[in-house]
């Protein structure tokens, strides 16, 4: 039910955009994303906004942080900071 609504809002937004250049929306118009599931909900995300999909790394807590704060991660000599959205 969300996936429907976020896929929808989606649309809206590239329909907008496509408005805002002054393009007409076209049937043969494709979007890219990717699909995935989080806490037991849906989501899809526009495929350029994506940089890599990765396993979850291993963490070093970070004392007196906000508990949505899970930790941070080292990708790749990154340090990359891991929170939980479902705080």
């Amino acid at each position: 039910m969300a996936a429907r609504g976020f896929i929808e809002l989606l649309r809206l937004a590239d329909y907008g955009r496509q408005r805002q250049q002054g393009g007409q929306e076209n049937e043969n118009t494709r979007w890219s994303g990717i699909a995935f599931s989080f806490a037991g909900y849906q989501f899809v995300a526009p495929l350029g906004e994506v940089a890599e999909v990765i396993p979850v790394p291993s963490s070093t807590t970070v004392p007196s942080a906000k508990s949505w704060i899970r930790g941070l991660a080292n990708v790749r000599g990154r340090l990359l900071p891991l929170t939980d959205l479902a705080i």
